[in-house]
């Protein structure tokens, strides 16, 4: 239900935002770098639609945004993905996960490694594979080193 509420609340502000791209000076750094918010601000209200329900608009508007090419975009994507094939219980579900675990690895991230854990934990627990205790682990490990729940590892 939180999700729905987020999600209700955030999509008028993207919508507006959406609309000044537009306006935007010719400066193409500039211009790139608003494209590539809306588009990651974008896959963020799909994830919000994903855990309100709308799976079928989640995952449109996330294909739309990975078709688009944009690279910042791409790990949020494919979280998105993953969580909404371990939800359908999609037969690929778990290689979903597998290769979303793979880039949130590169990106060691404790935000890109949360999902992981989770998504892993769901699959272990309808009994596709195992728990993810090696990430809570080093996750655990990573966020004492910076200790604690704080700046970047104040997630969830």
């Amino acid at each position: 239900m939180r999700s729905a509420w987020r999600y209700r609340a955030l999509e008028p502000t993207a919508t507006r935002y959406s609309a000044c791209i537009s306006r935007l000076p010719s400066v193409a750094s500039s211009r790139r770098s608003a494209i590539a918010y809306v588009s990651y601000v974008t896959t963020g209200l799909a994830w919000l639609r994903l855990r309100s329900g709308d799976w079928d608009e989640a995952e449109r508007v996330t294909r739309g945004e990975v078709e688009r090419g944009i690279t910042v975009v791409q790990l949020l994507a494919k979280t998105v993905l993953a969580e909404l094939a371990v939800r359908r219980g999609d037969p690929d579900a778990y290689e979903r996960v597998a290769d979303l675990a793979a880039h949130a690895d590169r990106a060691a991230e404790p935000q890109r490694m949360a999902p992981v854990i989770e998504l892993t934990a769901e699959l272990a627990l309808t009994g596709e594979g195992p728990m993810p205790g090696d990430r809570i682990e080093k996750l655990a490990r990573q966020m004492r080193a910076h200790g604690g729940l704080r700046g970047r590892f104040a997630v969830r």
